[in-house]
Parts: structure tokens; sequence; C-alpha cells
């Protein structure tokens, strides 16, 4: 059972999986939880800690969208070129129309995994880059739970891997001066 039809199943019988910190916290509600869903819970822990995460955070492909748009290309953030700002978000753009952002969220990827970066050092930070920062205008040709394999114009393909959540990384859309003015 993956991470999200875990959740699902959560919801079902009324419990309720919440994060704190590095820790799951599960509450039954009337019902006692079944020890097979317990037992799934913990062998499923990174993936849900990084599901749970991405719900608290607004981690849905519609937030995702809202706040790509919200955007300005013209203000790349600190060490990012312009050309590989833009060319940042309509990949990001695309990685959402396409229909990856719903399949990654399913395999239990979370917004830090796709368009997480270094807080201070957002693009010299390639280790800690997300996936979206990394298309360069190429497409993804297969994802899993732990890879994403891009196509390269010569017919050859890129292997992108999670990494587990570092501290101090930010989403894109948090970083100083990237969005546009009220009214623009």
């Amino acid at each position: 059972m993956n991470a999200c039809t875990l959740l699902a199943r959560l919801d079902e019988i009324g419990a309720t999986l919440a994060r704190s910190g590095d820790h799951l916290v599960l509450r039954a509600n009337a019902t006692p939880v079944p020890r097979e869903i317990v037992a799934a819970v913990r062998s499923q822990r990174a993936a849900l800690l990084s599901l749970v995460a991405s719900r608290e955070i607004g981690g849905t492909p519609q937030a995702w969208t809202h706040a790509l748009v919200a955007l300005d290309p013209a203000r790349p953030p600190g060490d990012v070129p312009a050309k590989r700002w833009e060319q940042f978000l309509n990949d990001g753009r695309r990685f959402l129309e396409h229909g990856w952002a719903v399949r990654a969220i399913t395999l239990g990827w979370g917004p830090h995994d796709l368009f997480g970066c270094d807080r201070v050092k957002p693009y010299a930070r390639v280790d800690r880059l997300g996936l979206v920062w990394f298309l360069d205008g190429r497409p993804i040709a297969a994802l899993t739970a732990e890879t994403a394999t891009i196509s390269t114009a010569s017919g050859g393909h890129l292997t992108f891997r999670r990494r587990p959540i570092e501290p101090d990384l930010a989403l894109a859309w948090t970083l100083r001066g990237v969005a546009r003015e009220v009214g623009a």
C-alpha cells in the first residue's frame, strides 16, 4: 500500500495522521486503527512524512499552480540567472499541465522534492535543487517513488534521485523578491 492509498484508508476509518517534527502522530477516532494499518504507517514513514508536510504547506497541484503563476519572470532570486529562472517557471507550468504533479504526489513526492532549493544560494547549490530545476526544457520519461527519468535531446536519459529533505530548503515561491507586485 503506497502512502496516498494509506492516507485515503486512514480517512475512511476516521483516523488522522499529523506531523510533529520528524515524527508521525496517528490518532484513532472511536474505533482503534487495525494493526496492519499501523504496520503500513510504520513502513511508509518517510513517504508519509513528506506527504503530510506537503499537505500542510499547500502541497497540491492547484496550490503549486497558483504559486508559480504569482512568480515574476523578470525577478529571479539570488544567484539564479534570468534565462534559467524563466526556464524553471516554464518547466514548472509544463510539469503541472502534463499531470506529472499528480503522479508525483501519488508516489510520495512533496513540494521540496520538486520545487525546492537552497534558501541562500538557490542555484549554486545544485545538490539541493528539486526535480523541476533539473528539467531545463527536457521532458520526463518516467517517474517512480524514488527517481525521475529525464529524456535528453540526444536520445539519452538522466536520472534524478529524491533526497531526504534538509533544513533550510526553500520553495521557489518563498524566496525574497520573486513574486509579482500587487496589481501587476
